[in-house]
This record gives C-alpha cells, structure tokens and sequence, in this order.
C-alpha cells in the first residue's frame, strides 16, 4: 500500500490542481472546485487512479471507514478533504473527532462501491476430519482441485481418487501437506 491512492509515499509528487490532472493530482489545498463548494465529480482525475483502479481516494472529501475500536463503535474518517494539505491526505492521517447531528459538510462523505459478483473468487475452505481409527477426512467447499506434496515448497500433484470435494486418506501412510487449487 502506498501512503497517497495515487500510487506514491512521496508527498512532494501530489498535486492540488483540478482535473483530469496528472497521474499524482489530487483535490485537496482549497483549490478552486467546479461546483462552488470546492468538491469535484467523483472520477474526474482519470489519470490518478489508485492500485484498485478506484479514483478520489485522496483529497475531495474525507471518507468513512468502519469503528476504529467496535466497542465505542465510533467512526472514523481518511483521505482528507478537499480543505486540507498534503500531509491531511495520506494514508496513515486519520480524523475522528466527533461531527454533530447538524454539523453537514462538503467535507464529508462516503464510498457506495458496487462489485461485480462474477469477477469474486471466494476461496475454499479445507477441512480435515476423523473418519475412523484409521481414516481421516479432507474436505473442502466451492469448486477446486485438491493437491497433495510431502513438503510445502515441493512439487504439488493432483490428488487421484478426490471425489465430491472430498478424499479419505489413511492414518500411518506418509505425512502429506493438503491444497485447494481453485480455477
């Protein structure tokens, strides 16, 4: 992870300027916004894109992350606003101080991010169960090929006899290191 979205630690490569910019540009330093409160569209700095391919993760406004600490379930905020300096910006700054019911700002925001269900691997999940006295279980979910090495930076090899997510291996034959290999 880099300390601005932008792809960079080096604070003296961000730019305040409007967009599109350049590949290290940000809203943030007060400039000038298209929209009369200093806030720019979402996605208008089209060539600073972060490591995810998501835009306006530094500067524009702060945003809302989950509870810093669940038991107080106080919120937090990063990113920086549009109002602040470059050091407000960065990764590693957090604001969480309290806003009141009443305190709406154009500082404030948050993120809606829709995912692509299809393009979501979820992993498998291998367990290893007793059978028998003599028997052990290895199971697993969701789709996958179950390999098997005897050392874990050996060579791996499909398991013959994997069937229905699931492999019955004897107890006593050779120490194994089990594997899902997802497509």
């Amino acid at each position: 992870y880099w300390q601005y979205s932008p792809k960079t630690d080096d604070p003296a490569k961000m730019l305040a300027e409007l967009p599109p910019g350049g590949p290290f540009s940000a809203n943030f330093n007060s400039i000038p916004g298209t929209d009369g409160n200093g806030t720019t569209d979402v996605g208008a700095y089209t060539a600073a894109a972060s490591f995810y391919g998501t835009f306006d993760q530094s500067g524009l406004s702060w945003e809302w992350n989950e509870p810093m600490d669940p038991a107080t379930k106080r919120t937090s905020r990063r990113g920086g606003s549009q109002g602040n300096n470059v050091a407000r910006i960065a990764a590693g700054a957090i604001a969480d101080n309290s806003i009141t019911k009443g305190g709406a700002s154009a500082n404030q925001s948050f993120r809606l991010a829709l995912l692509n269900p299809s393009t979501i691997t979820i992993p498998a999940v291998l367990t290893v169960s007793r059978v028998n006295a003599t028997t052990l279980r290895v199971a697993w979910t969701g789709p996958g090929t179950l390999q098997s090495a005897t050392d874990l930076k050996g060579t791996w090899s499909n398991v013959q006899g994997a069937a229905n997510n699931q492999f019955d291996a004897s107890i006593g034959a050779a120490s194994l290191y089990f594997r899902v290999v997802t497509p």
